[in-house]
């Protein structure tokens, strides 16, 4: 079919606006995509720099410093402090004491280190059982004290020698039975009188006095020789020895005593 006159031409134009219009979309969806020709995406050139960012435009951090060794932190810091640990050169002593198969009446412990540095007191309860902690290791030396029956005077070591190392538990186990020493004290002219007596043996460096009537009734504790040194009011002195032999039983000797002037 033949179009022509002015309605020809108006349809004409219309189709070329259409033609022109559909090109200039196609190229900017193109020019909008970067694709090439094989349809994949095309990589950023000089041109078309990335996004930036979005924290874009702040300062960088500053690298951090240098930990410093002086400074302590705040978990050591908070930490809770070590508890003190125990004294490894004390030592825990315990013990127990019979006499003649039973614990003393009221009896005690003199505790102390060879060297007068140290020195505690020590009550022995009824089971005749003592303790005692924080002590020092090394030679120590105890003294037992305790009551005596009816008339006689019981005199127990004093000079107890124990040996012991740091940190350790000392056990002392005596089962321990006495002699009976009856002493008669008489001066150069026969007659009776006061006088004190040293007593030097096996644990032993004591004083004992003795009265008007001359005579010292002793419960003793031990085997060996004993020293006895008499000496009166007026300075006059006699020595004497006893030795007792090994045995359980209780064993009794009388000294006699005879003070002379020099």
């Amino acid at each position: 079919m033949r179009i022509v006159g002015n309605n020809g031409r108006a349809l004409a134009g219309l189709l070329a606006l259409c033609a022109a219009l559909a090109l200039w979309a196609l190229l900017a969806r193109r020019g909008a995509e970067r694709v090439t020709g094989s349809g994949e995406p095309v990589a950023p050139t000089a041109a078309t720099e990335p996004r930036a960012p979005r924290d874009a435009g702040l300062t960088p951090a500053e690298p951090a410093e240098p930990a410093d060794p002086t400074r302590t932190s705040l978990a050591a810091s908070s930490a809770p402090a070590r508890e003190p640990e125990a004294d490894t050169a004390a030592v825990t002593l315990t013990g127990r004491l019979q006499l003649n198969g039973y614990a003393p009446s009221r009896g005690r412990v003199w505790l102390r280190t060879r060297d007068g540095s140290f020195e505690r007191r020590l009550v022995i309860d009824p089971y005749g059982r003592f303790h005692a902690e924080g002590v020092p290791a090394g030679e120590l030396l105890l003294g037992f004290e305790a009551e005596g029956l009816f008339e006689r005077q019981l005199v127990l070591p004093d000079r107890f020698e124990l040996t012991t190392r740091a940190g350790e538990l000392a056990v002392v186990d005596l089962d321990w039975w006495t002699r009976q020493v009856n002493v008669f004290v008489s001066a150069a002219d026969g007659l009776p009188g006061p006088a004190r007596i040293g007593l030097r043996g096996p644990g032993y460096a004591s004083a004992v006095p003795v009265d008007e009537s001359g005579i010292v009734r002793l419960d003793l504790v031990g085997q060996g020789i004993f020293t006895f040194d008499v000496v009166t009011p007026g300075g006059l002195a006699a020595t004497t020895e006893l030795e007792f032999e090994p045995g359980d039983g209780l064993d009794t000797a009388v000294l006699l005593a005879r003070v002379k002037d020099h």
